[in-house]
């Protein structure tokens, strides 16, 4: 599928034509990162907003040498500039090995917005929906280590939701175990490696958590 169907299929743009999206984003590009790629880092300007089609992309924090992660997304995701005038980052962006990614410039997208002004309220819905996220996250800051690791692996397993995948290749997307070391564990968490390791031991003892076939981690069913 190319970039612009891809594009088309985005909840923000849910029901424009892929002619009209292609006659006004001229400039959209489609590249695939065959090894884990930084994106952009801290203080870049950015101009662009940026779209998932394959992959993962983590967004994180650096302080004192330590990565704090505080979003992971997924295909059909989109991150980035969403301003009307070029803005500095305040955070890194890491894609994924094998992680494909569609860069549409800012002016293009608004050029979308203008001829189809009803998309701001998606738009506006997009970045509450992720500011409450990002709240839920804030006040497991003080929780216990278990309680942390549990929410943080169950925010990580709702992030891979399949819904964009299903309409897109129109086939039903399994969910998949929880694939994550120990250390990037703690790059959510902002545990260290030790505390989330012996989080995790007692995870499994209690049955919370259980190992799936493939060595991932599977959350128990409420």
């Amino acid at each position: 599928m190319n970039k612009i169907s891809y594009i088309s299929n985005l909840d923000l743009l849910e029901g424009i034509p892929p002619s009209e999206i292609m006659s006004l984003c001229t400039n959209v590009n489609d590249t695939t990162h065959p090894s884990r790629y930084v994106l952009y880092i801290r203080s870049d300007i950015l101009d662009s907003m940026f779209l998932v089609k394959t992959g993962e992309v983590k967004l994180y924090h650096m302080q004192d040498g330590k990565k704090s992660v505080f979003d992971t997304l997924g295909p059909g995701d989109v991150f980035g500039n969403f301003s009307t005038e070029p803005i500095r980052s305040m955070h890194f962006a890491e894609v994924e090995a094998g992680t494909r990614i569609c860069t549409i410039p800012i002016d293009e997208f608004l050029k979308i917005v203008a001829a189809h002004p009803e998309k701001i309220m998606k738009t506006i819905k997009v970045l509450a929906d992720r500011l409450s996220d990002y709240e839920r996250k804030i006040s497991m800051s003080g929780a216990p280590a278990k309680e942390k690791v549990l929410s943080e692996l169950s925010r990580y397993q709702s992030k891979k939701k399949s819904s964009f995948l299903e309409r897109i290749v129109s086939v039903p997307v399994e969910k998949a175990s929880i694939k994550l070391t120990h250390q990037e564990i703690a790059n959510l968490t902002g545990l260290n490696r030790v505390t989330v390791t012996r989080a995790l031991r007692e995870l499994l003892t209690e049955e919370s958590l259980s190992m799936s076939d493939d060595g991932g981690y599977k959350l128990s069913e409420v």
